[in-house]
């Protein structure tokens, strides 16, 4: 197939310009072209259609040539101009090339001008894919820039909920039911779990959040999900579930496929101010070779479909084209991050899954998640905390917790001599070497941030193995992502666990990694999030 080619000619001979549109048909174009006399000509032809290349007389009688080169790099600047001249006019012509024309061709020798046009139109390409690649690289550096700060931000923020949270819960244990002041506790308290959540979001984006990925029945994680969803929408909107039957196992973290859900469902009540339905549905779905897939770049197979719909005022066309950029939000200052579908589709992608938006402003939007079926049975695991405060958490071992934000530190500390144990305090690990050096007795745990100054969290662990091997070691850090054992030399007996820390959750990790064998608590099974 002869390929098309849009020329825009600044010619006042229609005849000239007719030798030119043959010249470039023989090539084997297929061309599509305008003629222009005037300066207002030229404008209103640029503004109106995309043109590949301008051929213009380099002598037009009633516009100048340079005023031709200077109109269409202000409107076009990557749009090429090549002259076509007589021969009398060769000296104004090669003037015009120093001022920005590509290339002059002589009317009595048009031998020449399909090469010519063929290699400007390669090279604009050329231009056009070396930009492109600069601003994905420029993307991805700005990308790479964004996730840095939103995880530093996480990690920071995530030991002042540690603080925030864990003096709450230490207070909440202590209140009785009929105190007055416990209503305004709880409040504190919801507003930290939020906070958790939005750290989480952060920590999704900045990658600084590893998945725990296990087999999973995704109807059995929206039933569990379902009374905190409905408790987010509030009474005004409906919420359904439409739970296919003998749903197929899948793979993925299910905190994670928690949190799409959960940030799908706000979206969609968001976009109801006046009340309507979220529906979230769950299919089997296969697609065969030869039919249509959902999303063009979706391998076929066999899938788990989750959908979430509602009937709200829908996403305009220039919205849908940021969808997925992180921070952008059409919400109101202060009612949405711009991380919600930046999380979602992180989430998704790190599942091995699809989504696709099918949206109509006044008429709903429907999310649907593709994720690929694993051949394997899903597991029903559900963790049940001890009940009371913390009566079978209690021990009498001998723990140095290593915590350079100080409020941290004595949180854990108050914690754990709650509970009956000896407590020691370090803010750098130089001075936890020198308090268990001092100490004259075995330590039998140290709590260790992995973030320190002067000597991070492994590197302690490992100096300090060298002289306590028995010691076991539980890391925490406000970033999700435990370390790498291998590259410490560290074997078994560790443990860790994300911050925020909740009371509970540190002294029943704390007491299993105490009671364990030395064979037990790779930290390859002990990435909890709190």
């Amino acid at each position: 197939m002869s390929r098309l080619l849009r020329i825009l000619l600044v010619e006042s001979s229609d005849d000239d310009a007719q030798m030119v549109r043959r010249e470039l048909e023989r090539t084997g174009s297929r061309v599509v072209s305008a003629r222009v006399e005037t300066a207002n000509g030229l404008k209103e032809a640029l503004a109106r259609e995309s043109w590949d290349i301008v051929l213009s007389d380099s002598m037009p009688p009633k516009v100048a040539g340079s005023e031709v080169l200077a109109i269409v790099q202000s409107v076009r600047p990557e749009l090429p101009v090549i002259l076509i001249a007589p021969k009398a006019g060769q000296e104004a012509a090669i003037e015009l090339m120093r001022s920005g024309a590509r290339d002059l061709i002589f009317k009595d020798d048009l031998a020449r001008l399909g090469p010519a046009v063929e290699r400007e139109l390669r090279n604009v390409r050329q231009h056009l894919e070396y930009k492109k690649l600069e601003e994905q690289y420029r993307q991805a550096q700005k990308m790479e820039a964004l996730g840095q700060l939103a995880g530093g931000v996480a990690h920071d923020f995530n030991n002042l909920l540690t603080i925030i949270n864990g003096f709450s819960d230490l207070l909440l244990a202590k209140m009785s039911s009929g105190d007055s002041s416990r209503s305004f506790l709880d409040r504190i308290r919801q507003a930290g779990d939020r906070c958790s959540a939005l750290t989480r979001q952060l920590l999704i984006f900045s990658r600084k959040q590893t998945p725990s990925f296990r087999v999973l029945d995704l109807n059995s994680l929206v039933g569990e999900a379902e009374k905190m969803l409905g408790r987010v929408l509030g009474e005004n909107i409906k919420f359904v579930a439409d739970l296919g039957p003998r749903l197929r196992s899948i793979k993925g973290d299910p905190g994670q496929l928690e949190q799409v859900l959960f940030n799908l469902v706000v979206n969609a009540r968001d976009a109801m101010p006046r009340g309507g339905q979220v529906t979230v549905r769950t299919r089997n779905m296969t697609f065969a070779e030869g039919y249509s897939l959902p999303i063009a770049d979706m391998p076929y197979g066999n899938y788990v479909m989750l959908e979430v719909t509602d009937v709200g005022e829908g996403i305009s066309k220039e919205n849908s084209k940021h969808l997925f950029e992180p921070f952008y939000t059409t919400k109101e200052a202060g009612k949405g991050t711009g991380l919600g579908l930046v999380t979602v589709f992180g989430i998704v992608k790190q599942s091995s899954g699809h989504i696709a938006i099918d949206s109509k402003q006044g008429k709903g939007t429907s999310v649907r998640i593709y994720i690929p079926e694993i051949a394997q049975r899903a597991e029903h695991q559900s963790e049940t905390a001890p009940n009371g405060a913390f009566a079978d958490l209690r021990g009498n071992e001998a723990v140095l917790i290593v915590e350079d934000e100080e409020g941290v530190r004595s949180l854990l500390s108050k914690i754990l001599v709650h509970n009956g144990y000896t407590v020691l305090e370090a803010g750098t690990g130089g001075e936890a070497l020198r308090l268990a050096g001092n100490f004259g007795s075995a330590i039998h745990l140290m709590i260790t941030d992995i973030m320190m100054p002067e000597i991070s969290g492994p590197e302690l662990a490992k100096l300090f193995r060298e002289a306590h091997p028995e010691t076991k070691v539980l890391f925490i850090s406000g970033y999700s992502t435990p370390p790498n054992l291998e590259e410490y030399g560290l074997d078994g007996k560790v443990a860790f666990l994300a911050k925020p820390l909740s009371p509970l959750k540190l002294t029943t990790e704390i007491r299993k990694l105490l009671d364990s064998g030395a064979e037990a608590n790779q930290l390859a099974s002990a990435n909890i999030s709190v």
